[in-house]
């Protein structure tokens, strides 16, 4: 995205914001990637446990023996997926969140980016995300990895914050970034991973739509006066 439109019909132009996947050389580390790009894109259209080695090799150009030399298990090469996401989505938040990248930028045009970036890449990968997820619940090792990712995540954010400490009123800024990051997440997970169907049979936010709940939902937050938190 190069620029956004807020609710006052300002058009504020930021610099692009993207998703970071670090450059592969050698011939070894680009078979390993293409079985797990391989992996993540069956994840599209079904579960892990559903995903079977021999459709991974098919669809990664590989064999079977090249497989089970880098991984003992299917497991094993779940993790060193999420590994993969977890490296890319810090390098990610670190670029996306340098505070000189957003000098002069109103904090509201900084969220509303942040959250457009958010549904669109989450969106893109929401495949590998509810594989990640469901892990949670019975892979101590992928919970760990995720729960790191988050504190080191929530830093990002509050460092940020840190220089709009006269936007926050009187909330504290690694506070605030926790919060927002367990709005984002939870809103996210549920409306774009696991679908957003209402049991009142209403009807799910669209892509536009999401992003500007979402975007007044944090700066609501963000902005509100009250005691110290």
């Amino acid at each position: 995205m190069s620029e956004v439109t807020h609710g006052s019909g300002d058009t504020t132009a930021v610099t692009d914001l993207r998703w970071i996947r670090p450059p592969v050389q050698d011939r070894s580390q680009r078979t390993l990637e293409r079985l797990l790009d391989a992996t993540e894109r069956l994840l599209e259209q079904r579960s892990f446990e559903d995903v079977s080695v021999q459709q991974i090799v098919r669809a990664a150009r590989s064999s079977v023996g090249s497989f089970y030399a880098r991984f003992p298990t299917k497991y094993a090469l779940f993790q060193a997926l999420h590994e993969r996401y977890v490296r890319e989505s810090l390098l990610t938040t670190t670029e996306a969140l340098e505070p000189k990248r957003w000098t002069g930028v109103p904090l509201a045009v900084v969220v509303e980016n942040a959250c457009a970036f958010l549904v669109i890449s989450l969106r893109e990968r929401r495949g590998l995300r509810r594989a990640i997820v469901a892990q949670h619940a019975v892979d101590r090792e992928t919970r760990l990895r995720s729960a790191a990712l988050a504190e080191q995540v929530v830093g990002v954010l509050a460092r940020l914050l840190e220089g709009r400490r006269d936007a926050l009123g009187d909330i504290r800024p690694y506070s605030a970034a926790r919060f927002v990051h367990r709005i984002l997440f939870a809103v996210l997970d549920q409306a774009l991973v696991f679908g957003d169907d209402s049991p009142e049979g209403g009807t799910p936010l669209s892509e536009e739509q999401l992003i500007a709940e979402l975007t007044r939902a944090c700066v609501g937050y963000l902005s509100f006066e009250g005691d110290e938190r």
